[in-house]
């Protein structure tokens, strides 16, 4: 897997210029990302030879079968905050304006009077039930009533009959030289009988008396309950609210204090520079194809990768995991993935 590995996607006859824009926007990118990692890793190296440097031509407490790259450790950074003066304490005078409320007085809009009032008479609705046919009787004709009867009859008596050859019990080849046909035998033939139906009078016809109700029917009429009567109504002298403002406090100088005004702002400060550790990183082999399938798919679902989720572990990828681990403050190389960033994504190795 080389540093500078990248999957090319050819523009098809159908291609727009969206795609054509994404691609470009998506190589430009790359280049950033790449020119970024070199520049901070450029910087670690240089802070660590000025520094002296230390023994570090191989990773410490290295363990078999791992692997391990000199990886770039970002720049950590804290926010300070801090009050400033913006502006300083005063006063100001104020003059307040006069007070006033609103006094209701009751004026006389018309003097009381009388009136005579009709008070209608009162009716209400009855109903009572008044009968229209009395109870009466009548006679009706009951007609005769059949069933069906079922029974059996004896259709053909039992009775005796000559039969030709021997019974079934009886083995022929006992006397092979008397002919089947010569032998007759006399069987008793059962009683057969038939079923047959007929209608049957179970009760003659009749006359029966029928009592029909009397019939009523529900008649409303008015009656009058109260007959009209009149009444002098008294009609009170009628008033009216007439509001008007009233001066209760004349207006007057006051001095307000000003207090001072303070703004806080925040500072991002460094406090530690970039450099370059030995860091276990995962190995070749560990980079199957479901597992970069895997990882493409976290860093999609991060905003950190838009290509085809293809199991193929290229610079696009790559550049996707260095922007990843730059915006975490998570230690990153050019073309290895760190425990740390498979940890904080998620994955299993």
């Amino acid at each position: 897997m080389a540093a500078g590995e990248s999957t090319a996607y050819a523009a098809g006859p159908n291609s727009n210029v969206n795609d054509d824009l994404a691609n470009a926007l998506a190589r430009v990118e790359m280049a950033e990302a790449d020119a970024e990692a070199a520049r901070a890793e450029a910087r670690a190296a240089q802070a660590a030879l000025q520094s002296g440097g230390s023994n570090t031509l191989f990773p410490p407490n290295a363990e078999p079968g791992h692997c391990y790259a000199r990886v770039l450790l970002p720049a950590s950074f804290e926010n300070q905050t801090k009050d400033i003066l913006v502006k300083a304490e005063s006063t100001r005078i104020e003059v307040s304006q006069p007070e006033y409320e609103w006094v209701t007085e009751e004026k006389l809009v018309r003097e009381a009077s009388s009136r005579i009032e009709i008070i209608p008479a009162e009716y209400k609705t009855i109903t009572e039930k008044v009968m229209v046919k009395p109870e009466s009787t009548r006679l009706i004709s009951v007609p005769a009533q059949f069933e069906q009867v079922t029974e059996q009859i004896l259709d053909v008596p039992a009775h005796t009959e000559w039969r030709r050859g021997y019974d079934g019990n009886r083995i022929e080849a006992a006397r092979p030289d008397v002919s089947s046909g010569d032998v007759v035998r006399m069987v008793e033939v059962p009683a057969s009988y038939k079923t047959i139906t007929r209608t049957v009078q179970t009760a003659p016809p009749s006359v029966k008396e029928v009592i029909e109700a009397a019939e009523y029917k529900t008649v409303s009429k008015t009656v009058v309950v109260k007959p009209a009567t009149s009444r002098e109504i008294t009609i009170p002298a009628q008033y009216t609210n007439v509001r008007k403002l009233e001066m209760i406090k004349p207006g007057e100088s006051i001095e307000v204090k000003i207090p001072a005004e303070y703004k806080t702002i925040t500072k991002r400060v460094k406090i530690s520079e970039d450099s370059l550790e030995w860091r276990e990183v995962l190995c070749e082999n560990d980079l199957t194809v479901e597992f970069v399938k895997t990882l493409q798919q976290r860093l999609l679902q991060e905003g950190y990768f838009d290509s085809p989720v293809d199991g193929i572990y290229q610079q696009l990828t790559q550049n996707g995991i260095n922007r990843y681990a730059q915006n975490n403050g998570l230690p990153y190389g050019n073309d290895y993935l760190t425990l740390e960033i498979a940890n904080a994504l998620g994955l299993s190795y």
